[in-house]
């Protein structure tokens, strides 16, 4: 039996993984390198000790852009394979479909101001049992 790799195979762990726009090699408009706090994963300054050196997160965010492009490489026959959506008349059979038509009688009816079967006899029921006054009759449920 043959098994697949489900995971991709290529490490893309680091800094971007916490924060994608703290990416060191990101230069400011005028082209100068951006703030300490900006290019830490944290946004915070002097993180040196958890996430290295300016040049070390450099480095770093070439490498994991390099394992993104590799594994979306590797990924690509998957989202390849993801077909288009059904047609209508598939996409709204059984429970759903009969769900839907409900939900757009309703609608429909509501827009023209008509009331349901089901919501006349729940309010000639609902006027029954509380002895309704004449702010309830003219309240729609």
């Amino acid at each position: 039996m043959r098994h697949t790799c489900l995971t991709p195979p290529f490490p893309a762990t680091g800094g971007l993984t916490l924060r994608v726009s703290s990416a060191a090699d990101i230069l400011t408009e005028k082209g100068k390198p951006r703030s300490d706090k900006s290019v830490s994963p944290v946004q915070t300054e002097a993180d040196e000790n958890a996430f290295g050196t300016r040049e070390a997160k450099v480095q770093g965010a070439e490498l994991q852009r390099e394992a993104w492009r590799k594994n979306s490489g590797f990924s690509m026959p998957v989202f390849g394979e993801v077909r288009p959506p059904l047609p209508k008349h598939r996409r709204f059979r059984g429970q759903i479909g009969r769900t839907f038509q409900l939900q757009q009688r309703a609608s429909e009816q509501r827009l023209n101001a008509s009331m349901l079967d089901e919501e006349a006899r729940a309010k000639a029921l609902f006027r029954r049992s509380t002895h309704a006054n004449e702010i309830v009759e003219n309240t729609r449920l």
